[in-house]
């Protein structure tokens, strides 16, 4: 889109940040009968019908952009979330692995099929992808401060404690001297699973496994607590 066209189009998204969504719909669709080539318009609106959780129409749109620009990763990335939200995982994985594919430097893509198979309870998988979208932490919206939390607890799961470490402590370096409640949160975390990892050192076998599961649990990380509880064996590999 060229200078005019894309402050034309920024009308439409002002439209949404002040909360007018219906004012914004019609808005994009008179945008994309005036500009009928363009997928920006019908990302737009896949977007926002998506987060007002109308999935039948959400999917419409970004298949009509996808049309009209079948080699864009976001929109790929988008329709993967669509389906992950409805549990069809398989076609998830599929628009994910076909974003990373047209773009092997767009990470998001890569954290997604990571938490894909998290909810899948394939942990291998999930890290194996996890690793991957250290290619470009700047693509990620926090910069990939989250991505390295993950890692940092993927590492735990894999016995590679000094990795674990490195991680915590390159988001606690990395966020010095910022004090936004979630930057204080997350440094809370990483602070406690430094201290974690230290204590394992003194465990060994079942107790060493408990407290992992434990530090898993007190962070939310279901999906792994629940794969590990079947397979109690996947610690002591």
């Amino acid at each position: 889109m060229n200078k005019t066209v894309t402050e034309e189009f920024n009308k439409g998204t002002a439209l949404y940040v002040k909360g007018k969504k219906d004012e914004a719909i019609i808005y994009f669709k008179n945008f994309s009968k005036k500009y009928p080539g363009l997928p920006e318009p019908h990302i737009a609106l896949g977007v926002i019908y998506f987060n007002d959780k109308n999935i039948k129409e959400a999917i419409k749109e970004f298949k009509i952009a996808l049309e009209l620009d079948p080699e864009n990763p976001l929109v790929h990335n988008n329709l993967g979330n669509v389906y992950k939200a409805i549990g069809e995982k398989e076609k998830a994985i599929i628009e994910y692995k076909k974003s990373v594919k047209i773009d092997p430097n767009f990470s998001l893509g890569y954290v997604n099929l990571s938490s894909v198979y998290e909810e899948m309870g394939e942990l291998k998988e999930a890290f194996s992808y996890l690793e991957k979208a250290l290619v470009n932490t700047y693509g990620l919206p926090d910069k990939g401060l989250s991505l390295f939390f993950r890692l940092a607890i993927y590492y735990l799961l894999f016995n590679r404690l000094e990795e674990s470490s490195k991680m915590l402590k390159r988001i606690l370096k990395q966020t010095l001297f910022k004090t936004s409640t979630e930057i204080v949160n997350l440094r809370r975390k990483c602070n406690a699973l430094l201290k974690t990892i230290k204590n394992l050192d003194k465990l060994s076998g079942e107790e060493k496994e408990k407290e992992i599961i434990k530090t898993l649990r007190e962070f939310e990380f279901k999906y792994i607590v629940k794969a590990i509880s079947k397979n109690r064996q996947f610690l002591r590999n």
